[in-house]
């Protein structure tokens, strides 16, 4: 840090343009020279996951006819938690236009999925919300430990 300060010290006085931009290059060059090398490859590792990481989950997503059934379908709250739990879309079937009745039915007009009553079907309802409320806290926890714990890197060529 005293690198730094010297290098600012001897600047002189300048236009507060130039002097910010050299002040935040000195500051940054400061930050990355006393990095360890462990500490930076984990910063490129970081960076390349967090990069594909976007494309990752486009693929996984919910498709907006499978959430937009489920909504109009008389479960508005559990289609708003699983929008919540996996913030991201699958953008393969997007422009693929599907009937929603041609997506419930299978066969010679069967549901393909089971059907329940009683106890069970209360049972498995709650699990339902209750794994997509856990999975909305998780998504909101991690956006707030992520942004918390951040590494910003200026530009410091650009003057606002």
């Amino acid at each position: 840090m005293d690198q730094f300060k010297l290098a600012s010290a001897d600047r002189g006085h300048g236009s507060g343009n130039t002097l910010t931009r050299d002040l935040c290059r000195d500051a940054l060059n400061c930050v990355l020279d006393h990095l360890d090398s462990t500490t930076a490859y984990n910063l490129q590792a970081a960076n390349v996951l967090l990069g594909i990481t976007p494309t990752m989950l486009s693929l996984l997503g919910n498709a907006p006819p499978e959430i937009a059934l489920l909504a109009f379908s008389g479960r508005p709250v559990l289609a708003f938690l699983l929008n919540m739990g996996a913030p991201v879309i699958a953008v393969a079937g997007t422009f693929k236009y599907q009937h929603p009745l041609e997506v419930l039915t299978y066969g010679g007009g069967k549901s393909p999925f089971p059907t329940f009553s009683g106890v069970k079907s209360v049972v498995i309802a709650l699990g339902e919300y209750i794994l997509a409320a856990a999975a909305a806290v998780n998504v909101a926890l991690l956006a707030y430990d992520i942004s918390s714990k951040a590494v910003y890197v200026p530009n410091c060529g650009r003057a606002w």
